[in-house]
């Protein structure tokens, strides 16, 4: 229901903000994360941990919108339910579009949407399950040096026919 409510509101913010000189402020920018996600059914009583490292790189339209890529896979695997099967994830990527306010050169808030893919299966089985979805989350970067930002973010990956990933990133990124 969220994510029906905030697409159309973050469509037309990042529309807006375009302008013919959004373009003249543009800064590359790259880094890694680590990720704290879950996954979770519908109707399970216990979440699987899944852990996670990823790479990302993007390019700041303006000082309001920036674009990325990302990229990442799991590392280990966590049992899903009371004795049920070790789950690990395989990997996602996706593309976004961040919509944010500096706040003094140092903070940088951000609402953050986009399209993720990602593959979750069970340890040491062919079984694997693949999804895509809509993706929604909000973070901030906060500038500690000469081109150097910390990342924290929560972002709800997938969302769909009852299985949910989502959780928690801390990375560093630099701008070139």
């Amino acid at each position: 229901m969220l994510k029906k409510l905030v697409t159309p509101i973050f469509v037309v913010a990042a529309v807006s903000s375009l302008s013919s000189t959004a373009f003249a402020e543009e800064q590359y920018y790259a880094g890694g994360n680590f990720g704290m996600m879950k996954y979770s059914v519908e109707g399970a009583d216990e979440d699987a941990s899944l852990n996670s490292i990823s790479g990302r790189i993007g390019m700041q339209f303006n000082e309001y919108m920036s674009g990325e890529l990302r990229v990442g896979f799991g590392i280990g695997s966590d049992e899903f339910g009371d004795g049920g099967p070790d789950l690990e994830l395989d990997y996602y990527y996706g593309g976004y579009m961040r919509l944010g306010v500096p706040v003094e050169n140092t903070f940088y808030p951000y609402l953050v949407a986009g399209y993720t893919k990602g593959e979750v299966s069970v340890e040491g089985a062919s079984e694997s399950v693949s999804e895509s979805d809509f993706s929604i989350g909000l973070g901030t970067d906060v500038t500690f040096g000469e081109g150097m930002k910390l990342n924290v973010e929560y972002m709800n990956y997938i969302d769909k026919d009852g299985g949910q990933i989502d959780g928690f990133t801390i990375g560093v990124a630099t701008t070139f």
